[in-house]
């Protein structure tokens, strides 16, 4: 539903959670592993969303269920880092988990791209991914990309700039799509 259907922002910003709220959990979940601990990611992922709730006007874009779905993945995998950081210091020792085991395909994995550019899509780093993901699939701004990923928008316009260059030379080397 487009944002002029609800009376108040509070009633807009309640319909996105009721919307969302599932997948968001799942989102959370999927990265933390920790019912509770999704939980909390989910509530910090809606304040960041209810902070930004201008950048949404229809509910049931996909560029709306990216956004939130960005949002909560980058929260929960926040959550994911400080936790790891709190078990170091009890325990004194480096961890070997790594967030990158993280798969993107937990939130929105299409993101209208043909299935050979997603494959060499999937060889960048998830930043660049997300980054890519929303400036060419869900044509967002270089700045509401920064509010997104909590960077500036300088620095997102250099990370896309380099993304580009990375998928070319990836594509340029010849690892044939047809001999994965």
């Amino acid at each position: 539903m487009v944002r002029s259907n609800y009376k108040s922002r509070s009633d807009f910003v309640t319909a996105v959670f009721d919307k969302y709220q599932f997948k968001m959990q799942t989102i959370a979940c999927g990265i933390l592993h920790d019912t509770h601990l999704s939980e909390d990611a989910v509530s910090e992922a809606m304040i960041k969303i209810i902070k930004n709730a201008d950048m949404i006007d229809d509910i049931e874009s996909r560029k709306c269920a990216n956004f939130v779905y960005t949002i909560t993945k980058n929260t929960a995998l926040d959550f994911y880092r400080k936790r790891q950081k709190e078990r170091e210091n009890e325990i004194h020792t480096t961890s070997h988990e790594t967030i990158s085991d993280v798969s993107c395909e937990l939130f929105e994995a299409k993101y209208g791209f043909g299935e050979e550019i997603n494959f060499y899509i999937s060889q960048l780093s998830q930043t660049d991914i997300d980054i890519i993901a929303l400036k060419y699939g869900d044509d967002f701004s270089y700045k509401e990309i920064a509010l997104i990923l909590e960077q500036s928008e300088d620095s997102i316009r250099q990370r896309a700039s380099r993304a580009r260059k990375k998928l070319e030379s990836i594509i340029q080397k010849g690892v044939s799509f047809d001999d994965r």
